[in-house]
């Protein structure tokens, strides 16, 4: 018992518990837990998708030790760091018109409908895709791998993240528009105070394994 307790206080077994917005299982989610486990195999984590307003009241409520999310996240009682960014690209689907122009440029976009990941979801992405180019909105989802189906079945293009340019490959095309897009940023969050070591030492591997 007191070798347990010793080993719990150096964050070497216990649980923790780990929320995460679904489009972080194709970008840092996966070589994070990968690397957690290695390094501390006897330690349960329990992971629970959510999006980041759920994490944001999950950490308030003590139900989630940790939140993988899309910042910006302001709150005086939960700490938010940034720990990979990556910019945007264009999905098209396949025979597109917008496949026959050689540089695409914002200006192009305006008279094709978008499918749009739902503001609920990501509010600062979804007010810069407004702001940049004022869209034809045709639909709206909950989830990034909702809106490349969509864009899959033709009912629109979008914005996505380029860490999702494996998804439905065979129905959609990616688009890079030389830095006209907006970045997507995937950040960690925790309250403050919390000093558990196995927070501790997920955030430290977080930042670690993750490359901006």
């Amino acid at each position: 018992a007191v070798e347990d307790a010793k080993r719990t206080q150096h964050g070497e077994i216990g649980t923790i518990r780990v929320g995460f917005v679904g489009s972080a299982t194709y970008d840092i989610l996966p070589s994070i837990l990968r690397e957690f486990r290695n390094l501390y195999s006897e330690v349960e984590v329990h992971l629970f998708e959510m999006s980041t307003p759920m994490q944001l009241e999950a950490l308030h409520e003590g139900e989630i030790d940790i939140g993988v999310l899309r910042p910006p996240v302001n709150d005086e009682i939960i700490h938010t760091e940034i720990v990979s960014t990556v910019p945007c690209v264009l999905a098209v689907p396949k025979q597109h018109p917008l496949l026959k122009i050689k540089n695409v440029s914002l200006s192009d976009l305006k008279t094709y409908p978008f499918v749009m990941l739902s503001r609920k979801t990501w509010s600062n992405l979804y007010d810069e895709i407004l702001g940049l180019c004022n869209p034809i909105i045709q639909q709206e989802a909950l989830e990034f791998q909702t809106v490349i189906g969509l864009v899959a079945a033709k009912l629109g293009i979008a914005v996505v993240p380029q860490s999702a340019v494996n998804l439905h490959t065979q129905d959609v095309v990616y688009l890079d528009l030389d830095d006209q897009l907006p970045v997507a940023s995937m950040g960690i969050a925790w309250r403050q105070k919390d000093q558990s070591p196995l927070v501790q030492s997920f955030i430290q591997l977080a930042r670690e394994t993750c490359l901006f």
